[in-house]
C-alpha cells in the first residue's frame, strides 16, 4: 500500500464509500483476475473490453480497460497497474405494472462503482 500510495487519489474502499459516478480518480493495485472480452466476441470487432480486478491491499476495485489500451501495458496476474479514469456504476431499474394497471420501479443502488480507464500503467517490478 505504501508503494501505491504517492501515485493515486485514494483506495477502493474509499471509491466505494465516497466516489460518485462521473467522478476522475486514480487507483492501482496488484491484479488478481483479468477477463478478456475479446474471447467472447467476433475475431474482427473492435473495441473489446477487459475486466481486470485490482487489490490495493485495503479492498478490491473493478477497471474497465480498453482491449487495445491492455495490450499496450501488457500487464499480467501479479503485476502492479496504476490507471486514470472516471467511476461509473450500472443503473439497475426494474419496471413493473402492478394488478391495477399502475408502473412500479425498483431501484437497486448496491451495485459498486468501477473505474472507466482512461490511462494505465504497470509499475516496474521492486
Amino acid at each position: 500500500m505504501n508503494a501505491l500510495q504517492p501515485h493515486i487519489t485514494g483506495f477502493s474502499v474509499t471509491f466505494q464509500l465516497e466516489g460518485k459516478p462521473g467522478q476522475e480518480i486514480i487507483c492501482g493495485g496488484k491484479v488478481t483476475k483479468i477477463v478478456d472480452m475479446s474471447q467472447w466476441g467476433d475475431e474482427n470487432e473492435q473495441g473489446w473490453l477487459i475486466y481486470v480486478t485490482l487489490d490495493d491491499g485495503a479492498g478490491e476495485m473493478l477497471i474497465v480497460v480498453p482491449g487495445l489500451l491492455w495490450e499496450e501495458v501488457d500487464a499480467e496476474v501479479g503485476d502492479v497497474v496504476i490507471a486514470s479514469g472516471i467511476l461509473f456504476s450500472l443503473p439497475k431499474t426494474c419496471q413493473f405494472k402492478s394488478k391495477a394497471d399502475t408502473d412500479i420501479l425498483v431501484v437497486r443502488a448496491d451495485d459498486p462503482l468501477r473505474l472507466l480507464v482512461r490511462t494505465i500503467r504497470k509499475l516496474p517490478k521492486e
